[in-house]
């Protein structure tokens, strides 16, 4: 009886050890991989990250944004993004939607002040049969003019959703008071272009600005040589596209006056353009000076001192946050604040004053610390998602053509110094600040009553 225990243990051990031997080879097989990028002969980048994921996101992306619209054309960008679903050169609108969906797949269009862009989401055994209505939403639509007519419907949707976000409203003044050209434009269609855009109006913007040029290629969860194989089937028009003008940053102050009792404020500055040290040096600060709670649904007063500032200055309810946003050649840093507007003018100064501390006296080293812990953290958790990844990927290789993975990023951060951050808050003040407000503004002050 001894003698089948220890045989039956040996063979237990024996399959322990076959199954470990498969993990082992396993693993081997799904070694870890870096980022790749490529440049192709026609200028376009395509950049992959194999991270083994079973879903494969791949996203064509253009230098495209809202910034690039023409005059005549304001909004097209929004236009664009919500003709995503409709039909192509080669196929109807109907058929993309139906194959997707029967794979399980989702397809997208998403637009920023930078970037227009194009993502499929799907298993690896469907990426094959899926990138084929990636390719021709991303460089063959066909605009259809009965289509756009119907289209714009959707436009009034979405503008209506967008005047019941009053934040959201302050967010896209505030860029228009901040700057005089590219960046001023808002992400959203102007009300009196809402039944006027053609057939013909998307197809100057897409030819003059939808270019090989301008085009990056990104994908997760994908092999780079496969990847470059999908990369070489898109066709769209070459060259470099349209000139291209600069950012300016002036500084101003925009203020709308309505019927809610609530008021939102922006207050910015300068910032540093993306993939910067003094880019990261800002996101540094806005940790340390805070720009949300770190526990769900608590407060974050006791992190925040932006909110401490603003919540001590009022008994009403009041939430104020860091602002910080970055862009291929600029970018904006200071503070948003909501509440009620009867003690307004004394919130709005007080996490002004905040502001003002950290750009003339800097952080002291315990703050400094802090911050760069919680931005570790900040960044760890960020992409920890394979969507983060893929959103990170691609927006660093459509702005720079280059990618800077967590390690890379982790060790910039360690890299900073006290002096870094305290060097770049002095630089903020030296430009014009800008303000944007909405909702009842008897109790808002204006900008030059801040600095």
């Amino acid at each position: 009886m001894r003698s089948s225990r220890n045989i039956l243990h040996c063979y237990k051990r024996g399959l322990s050890a076959q199954a470990a031997g498969k993990v082992q080879q396993a693993e081997a097989a799904l070694a870890k991989q870096d980022a790749k990028i490529t440049q192709l002969p026609t200028g376009a980048v395509v950049a992959s990250l194999e991270n083994n994921s079973p879903i494969s996101r791949v996203s064509v992306v253009y230098n495209a944004g809202a910034r690039y619209e023409a005059g005549h054309g304001l909004g097209v960008t929004h236009c664009l993004r919500n003709a995503a679903s409709l039909s192509t050169k080669n196929t109807s609108g109907f058929l993309i939607t139906r194959k997707v969906g029967q794979v399980g797949g989702a397809l997208a269009c998403t637009s920023s002040r930078d970037h227009l862009t194009y993502s499929l989401e799907c298993t690896r055994d469907h990426l094959d049969e899926s990138f084929d209505f990636l390719k021709d939403v991303s460089t063959a639509p066909a605009f259809k003019k009965w289509e756009i007519d119907e289209l714009q419907g959707s436009l009034k949707i979405d503008l209506a959703i967008l005047n019941q976000n009053p934040h959201l409203q302050m967010l896209e003044l505030l860029h228009n008071a901040a700057f005089r050209n590219g960046l001023n434009k808002s992400l959203y269609a102007p009300d009196f272009m809402v039944g006027h855009y053609t057939p013909e109006l998307l197809q100057e913007f897409v030819s003059a600005n939808l270019t090989a040029g301008r085009m990056t290629v990104a994908g997760v969860g994908i092999d780079h040589n496969e990847l470059l194989e999908y990369a070489n089937k898109l066709q769209p028009a070459t060259g470099k596209g349209a000139a291209t003008e600069a950012a300016k940053y002036v500084g101003g102050e925009v203020r709308i006056e309505n019927g809610s009792p609530l008021t939102y404020v922006g207050v910015v500055v300068k910032g540093a353009a993306a993939n910067t040290k003094d880019a990261l040096s800002l996101s540094l600060l806005q940790t340390a000076l805070g720009h949300g709670p770190y526990v769900k649904y608590s407060s974050n007063t006791a992190t925040s001192p932006v909110n401490r500032a603003a919540t001590g200055a009022s008994s009403d309810p009041v939430a104020a946050s860091c602002f910080n946003v970055s862009y291929s050649d600029s970018g904006l840093f200071g503070f948003t604040v909501a509440g009620f507007a009867g003690g307004m003018d004394k919130v709005v100064k007080a996490v002004a004053g905040q502001l003002k501390s950290a750009a003339s006296g800097g952080l002291n080293d315990k703050d400094f610390q802090r911050a760069k812990t919680q931005l570790k953290a900040n960044v760890l958790m960020h992409l920890e998602n394979s969507d983060s990844v893929f959103e990170d990927l691609t927006l660093q290789a459509a702005t720079s053509g280059n990618y800077s993975g967590v390690d890379a990023t982790i060790k910039a951060i360690d890299n900073l110094t006290l002096n870094d951050v305290n060097g770049t808050a002095k630089k903020l003040l030296s430009s014009k600040p800008s303000m944007a407000a909405i909702g009842n503004l008897s109790n808002t002050p204006h900008v030059d009553e801040l600095f």
